[in-house]
Formats: structure tokens, C-alpha cells, sequence
């Protein structure tokens, strides 16, 4: 919630929306061909969208951890966040428009 209400504070041209919350902007990965039930539904925390054509923008997995360098994770993030943003960014997006995606933030 901090880095919602600062972001929310300090973009005033964009619609920031914590969508971690939020049931309506629930997407999903896989759909049953058969029956159409939703699985692996996705939740980014923070959603930054375009004022005038409510584009994404920005999807933000705001996370409290170390991002420092390490033998097991040479760039600083966790495989796993690596991976549920990719999956945010590959469900989220639109072929040829670039969204940019926030992993975490360092202690």
C-alpha cells in the first residue's frame, strides 16, 4: 500500500490502481478448453495505466526483499519473480506495445 500511495501521489497524468486487491482486474493464465474454468489466476500488485486510452503502462510485483547480488541469483531477483513477471507481462500486454514491469525493490 506505501508504494501505491506514493506512486499514486506523484503520477498524476497515469491511473494507478493496486490491483492486488481488487477482484475486477483478476486475469488468467489458463482457461479449461471443456468446462472454461479460470486457473492460475494473476495478481500484480500495482497496475499504472494511460489516462486518456486506459493502456497499460506499467505492471509493478512489489516486493520487500534483498535484491543484492548473490552466487545463486547473479542479477539480484529471484528466479520466481523473474518468471510471475514475465507471466504479468505476457498476460497483461499487446503484441508490438511495450510495457515496462517491477519486480521488486531492495531493502
Amino acid at each position: 500500500m506505501y508504494v501505491y500511495q506514493i506512486l499514486n501521489a506523484i503520477l498524476i497524468e497515469a491511473d494507478v490502481a493496486h490491483s492486488g486487491r481488487a477482484e475486477e482486474n483478476e486475469e488468467h493464465l489458463l482457461r479449461s478448453t471443456i468446462t472454461g474454468v479460470r486457473l492460475g489466476g494473476l495478481k500484480p500488485d500495482i497496475l499504472i495505466r494511460s489516462l486518456g486510452s486506459n493502456r497499460i503502462l506499467a505492471v509493478l510485483d512489489a516486493k520487500y526483499k534483498s535484491t543484492t547480488r548473490q552466487p545463486d541469483r547473479p542479477s539480484g531477483l529471484q528466479r520466481e519473480d523473474l518468471y510471475r513477471m514475465n507471466a504479468y507481462l505476457s498476460a497483461l500486454g499487446q503484441q508490438g506495445v511495450r510495457i515496462n514491469g517491477v519486480p521488486g525493490k531492495d531493502r
